[in-house]
């Protein structure tokens, strides 16, 4: 992930957006190393990041070919800070606490996503092109790997009773996940960057789901914080992904628990006949 790298720094310098999205998130990791300070950091972090959001709105009323990469990065630097802010959540107040203000995020984020296929066409033709040409052929050779939690998913979905689209968008976040297990492990890894995509890749509607807590919304979530959990020596996952399962597992109880055997089996747990 070098070249995302190098070209946050670079297209900071010269977008205001983009540099207080970088600071928020600057803000947030000397609050991750404080010992007795984070709460200040945090507050700072904020304060960046809606100046930022301000400065991307106001700038989005003309879009611009040359603007394009600017949104591109700018989006992907919120989605990190939706991660930082979200998985330190309070284990105190718990799992709702969590999925409120994730969602809530979300949507943010949603709102700020603002790439269409014409500007997607001139990122792929941006300075980024031969990271993208890698990325293509990578997902030539990674057609051949399986992925059991997809698989599992899948067969969640199948006996389940939601209506066509509350499937069919569990069914685009699933294959959401399965992109991000393949971005993970393939030759050129995105490593800890690759679960931060998964935001780009669920529907409004999926997030409703989840604001609704319907159970299996919530058993892809977890499938989601189990590759946090992979990735947890990365500052901004940590452990979040392995609390966010155990508390989805206990939550659900029981009934769910077939179908949350990978993430609870990455945690080191058993499915248990009643978890409550």
């Amino acid at each position: 992930m070098r070249p995302f790298s190098e070209l946050y720094v670079r297209i900071a310098l010269k977008s205001p957006s983009v540099m207080h999205q970088l600071l928020a998130i600057a803000a947030l990791h000397l609050g991750h190393q404080a010992s007795g300070n984070s709460d200040s950091f945090r507050h700072t972090a904020a304060e960046l990041r809606d100046d930022g959001l301000a400065l991307f709105t106001s700038a989005s009323a003309s879009v611009v070919e040359q603007d394009t990469l600017d949104r591109f990065v700018f989006s992907s630097l919120v989605a990190m800070q939706i991660f930082a802010q979200e998985l330190a959540f309070d284990r105190v107040k718990g799992l709702s606490a969590f999925i409120d203000g994730f969602t809530s995020h979300i949507s943010v984020y949603q709102g700020a996503r603002i790439v269409g296929q014409g500007s997607w066409s001139d990122v792929r033709e941006s300075e980024l092109k031969s990271w993208f040409v890698q990325l293509e052929k990578d997902q030539v050779i990674d057609r051949s790997y399986v992925s059991r939690g997809h698989e599992s998913v899948t067969a969640m979905l199948q006996f389940s009773q939601l209506n066509e689209a509350a499937i069919e968008a569990c069914s685009t976040a699933s294959k959401g996940l399965d992109f991000v297990r393949r971005r993970l492990h393939s030759r050129n890894s995105w490593g800890p960057h690759a679960p931060m995509a998964w935001v780009n890749l669920i529907s409004p509607d999926f997030v409703k789901l989840l604001q609704s807590r319907t159970p299996e919304a919530m058993v892809l979530l977890a499938h989601f914080a189990e590759l946090l959990h992979e990735c947890r020596d990365f500052w901004i996952f940590g452990d979040g992904g392995e609390h966010l399962i155990r508390a989805i597992a206990a939550a659900l109880g029981s009934h769910w628990m077939q179908w949350l055997a990978n993430p609870l089996g990455a945690v080191g747990l058993k499915i248990l006949s009643n978890t409550r």
